[in-house]
């Protein structure tokens, strides 16, 4: 199968240079969805969940947090709320966060004034972050990004030699929630108690029938890192990771990373950790030489 088909299914490649303008386009649009005041939601809900991470529901983040050492510079990439760091003060890092809304970087300044939060762009921007960081993180944000490859390089650079980049993200193998929304963007609860049948069973149909043959071909093909470019918190109410656009994979992360030269030390799936098993998550820790 070509190009032309996965675009006709709505992906296209973040390293194909044809695709460029399309996704600087998408970009825009996801930035005016993020910095958008009236999708305050968004931001509540990013939050909700992760308040404290215990190992029975947290065990990627606990284990990442386990590896730190006090007084180590810790960088995270798409930090959203101030939940990262609440988590992270137990390991008595120096927590530097960066995200793009100045609305919700203001708010986390306030909130956790012994941090340093930054507004910036994940993919390109932040340039006072240098290259003398432990770590670079970046937890359940690198899904949203048009340009993953430039998020990735920015993390890389972020770091000193034997720096650490750790990746969390949902595992979007099996789908992404855009692929399997139906006519409308809600949970099939909500559809359920809505007595939305036709939308519900369009939705189960997406999600069991129509995407799956054509999800395989997209990860056995060349693509290195597709971008879905017709997210359904563009045009529906938002529910969870409808804002999602990088069909992410474990092996898509690693496989980029050990191409900018650093090694994969960690991958989850191969880690024995109590309570992981069927979250269906991506974890992926690289460190640069």
């Amino acid at each position: 199968m070509g190009s032309n088909t996965f675009r006709s299914w709505g992906f296209a490649d973040a390293l194909d240079p044809s695709s460029r303008s399309e996704l600087e386009a998408l970009t825009k649009r996801m930035h005016a969805f993020y910095t958008d005041p009236a999708n305050a939601i968004y931001w509540e809900q990013a939050d909700a969940g992760n308040e404290r991470w215990l190992p029975e529901t947290h065990p990627y983040h606990c284990d990442l947090r386990s590896r730190m050492t006090t007084g180590e510079r810790v960088v995270d990439f798409g930090c959203g709320g101030t939940h990262a760091f609440s988590n992270l003060k137990l390991a008595e890092v120096l927590y530097t966060g960066l995200d793009w809304s100045t609305d919700q970087v203001a708010q986390n300044r306030s909130r956790e004034p012994e941090a340093t939060y930054i507004a910036g762009s994940v993919m390109d921007g932040a340039r006072e972050i240098d290259g003398s960081a432990d770590w670079a993180i970046s937890l359940f944000a690198i899904e949203h990004c048009t340009f993953p490859d430039r998020m990735l390089r920015r993390m890389a650079e972020a770091v000193r030699p034997g720096g650490r980049v750790a990746i969390l993200c949902p595992d979007f193998e099996p789908g992404m929630p855009s692929l399997r929304a139906g006519f409308t963007a809600a949970t099939r609860r909500d559809k359920f108690r809505r007595l939305q049948w036709l939308d519900l069973a369009w939705g189960i149909v997406q999600d069991k029938v129509f995407w799956p043959r054509r999800l395989r071909a997209v990860h056995r093909s060349s693509m290195r890192l597709p971008i879905y470019l017709h997210p359904r918190c563009l045009d529906a109410p938002y529910y969870s990771d409808t804002d999602a656009v990088f069909l992410a994979t474990e092996a898509k992360i690693a496989d980029h990373l050990q191409s900018l030269g650093l090694e994969v030390t960690t991958r989850g799936r191969r880690l024995d950790l109590p309570h992981a098993a069927n979250l269906g998550i991506c974890y992926v820790i690289a460190e640069k030489a």
